[in-house]
């Protein structure tokens, strides 16, 4: 329950997040992208949180909170927006950066 870097040959160039609730955990990560400053994306799903960390792993913000969503898999930037997918909901959700 970590994201783990990678150099384009394979070598491994680091990790960060780590098992829990706190903001610079995951508690079950499932999609991944980056944003147009290369800021990790990542849906931690079962948090039911969208969670966005530096490329070298420091916690940015996090999109969601209390009824926000049910299951979200994925969530990538467009412009100004967070469109995120939330899987039980069957629904797809933008959020204002």
């Amino acid at each position: 329950r970590r994201i783990q870097i990678f150099s384009l040959e394979g070598r491994h160039l680091g990790s960060f997040g780590g098992i829990g609730n706190l903001d610079s955990q995951l508690s079950d990560p499932w999609g991944l992208s980056l944003d147009s400053t290369g800021n990790v994306i990542v849906a931690d799903t079962v948090d039911k949180l969208i969670k966005i960390f530096t490329p070298d792993g420091r916690f940015v913000m996090k999109i969601g909170g209390q009824g926000s969503f049910s299951w979200p898999v994925h969530c990538v930037q467009c412009g100004e927006y967070f469109i995120v997918s939330d899987s039980n909901e069957h629904c797809i959700k933008a959020f204002n950066r």
